[in-house]
């Protein structure tokens, strides 16, 4: 049986690096924004307790404050706290030891705070990771992480959540994250294929991620018009609908996939 693990990172709106500041931005506004996200959180959460899909939410802990405490009912995973970019990839900042250890205890202590719940994940935001920081997470009380794609590391640190790395019917990458599906770049289709082969493969699980704001809003056109944001929810519910009820799949939470020692 195949787990798929359906993950959403809760962060601020179409979050960009700024170059030499380690606290993300929003790529279309001068401020960080989160009005997109906050409603797409809210979209996406109605949805998956429509179809009873159990859902990792990757929060950022800024954002998390200001959606306020929600009783979630699944599972609550720390995406950072401003959308720091811990290995200076893109800012050319990269933040030193002491400075990512206050980070990681930080996010996470508030995120159990507000959501009355333990914290076992991690995915680092941009997906900027370094083995320093994998191994600094399991010294400061996560059970397992999801930022690196499949193939990048052979022996990872602590339990991880490995993201796919797909090729698609004409050779061309695919990966797990719905970016191309949500600018209109992609079929629910193509998500669906790389799924069942999965399957047929007997992988031990698959994991989807998307963004709360990406409902909402567009890497290239900013904020999306109401009829906009409802057609990207209606693809996020073709894709899920797709899978209920699929031979030899079943949907889990991040920490079931792993089988975290918790």
């Amino acid at each position: 049986m195949t787990k798929l693990v359906f993950t959403v990172d809760v962060d601020r709106d179409v979050a960009w690096p700024i170059n030499g500041s380690h606290v993300g931005g929003s790529k279309h506004h001068f401020e960080p924004s989160f009005e997109s996200s906050q409603k797409g959180f809210f979209a996406l959460l109605e949805l998956v307790n429509e179809l009873s899909v159990p859902t990792t939410f990757f929060f950022e802990a800024a954002t998390a404050k200001r959606i306020g405490p929600v009783w979630l009912g699944h599972e609550v995973a720390c995406h950072g706290f401003d959308h720091e970019d811990f290995t200076g990839k893109k800012t050319g900042r990269p933040l030193p030891a002491v400075k990512r250890r206050v980070i990681l205890q930080k996010a996470k202590t508030e995120l159990e705070e507000l959501f009355e719940s333990r914290v076992y994940g991690f995915r680092a935001p941009y997906l900027h990771w370094d083995v320093a920081l994998l191994e600094m997470l399991g010294q400061n009380g996560f059970a397992y992480d999801s930022s690196v794609v499949a193939g990048e590391l052979e022996k990872p640190p602590l339990p991880e959540l490995f993201l796919p790395s797909w090729r698609d019917q004409n050779a061309k990458a695919l990966s797990g994250y719905l970016w191309p599906l949500m600018e209109g770049k992609r079929a629910v289709e193509d998500y669906v294929l790389a799924v069942k082969q999965a399957v047929s493969q007997n992988e031990p699980y698959v994991v989807l991620a998307t963004h709360s704001w990406h409902t909402h809003a567009s890497v290239e056109k900013g904020v999306l018009s109401e009829g906009q944001a409802n057609r990207n929810v209606g693809r996020v519910r073709e894709l899920l609908d797709a899978f209920l009820g699929l031979d030899g799949l079943e949907f889990v939470l991040g920490k079931e996939a792993v089988q975290a020692k918790l």
